[in-house]
């Protein structure tokens, strides 16, 4: 049962290797560099996916928001402006708080990324998307979906930000 379960994770990373578009991450790298602020919009289980970004940008001295719930998400979309990135995770993309803040950050010209699972996303129209592959996985209308290929995309979106900005000033 173990092999099986970690058969059906190294599938799901590899579909999510083969999904995504190198040249919109380079585009979240640039956008990041630049950013007054980056917050990012998650709820549920996905906002675990993006603490180690967080954390690591947070040691760099960058300003890193995770939204904590409805209150905390409509609060760091209404105080977005063009010079901040939004970044939105979400599996289903119909996840109302996720969607009403999104509309915000439109609205407040932020530079958006949507992280999202395959399928039809209602956020993917205006903004640069990461697509994943997930396999659904509920019990008694729990979600267990595996946010591993999120996690995934947010460590190669860091280690190419490291190198781009700052692997001059380690090197010894």
């Amino acid at each position: 049962k173990k092999k099986h379960r970690l058969a059906q994770q190294r599938k799901a990373m590899q579909k999510t290797k083969a999904l995504i578009d190198y040249s919109i991450i380079e585009k979240m790298v640039e956008d990041i560099k630049r950013a007054g602020k980056i917050c990012i919009f998650a709820s549920g289980l996905s906002r675990y996916a993006a603490l180690p970004f967080v954390k690591k940008m947070q040691y760099l001295n960058r300003l890193v928001l995770l939204s904590e719930d409805r209150d905390s998400s409509r609060l760091l979309a209404e105080n977005l402006s063009e010079n901040d990135v939004a970044i939105f995770l979400t599996l289903s993309a119909k996840t109302e708080t996720i969607i009403e803040s999104y509309h915000i950050a439109l609205q407040k010209k932020a530079k958006i990324s949507v992280i999202t699972g395959l399928g039809q996303s209602l956020l993917s129209h205006e903004s640069q998307t990461i697509y994943i592959y997930s396999k659904n996985r509920f019990k008694n209308d729990i979600d267990f979906t595996s946010r591993m290929p999120m996690e995934y995309i947010f460590e190669y979106i860091f280690d190419i930000y490291f190198k781009k900005k700052l692997a001059h000033r380690f090197k010894k």
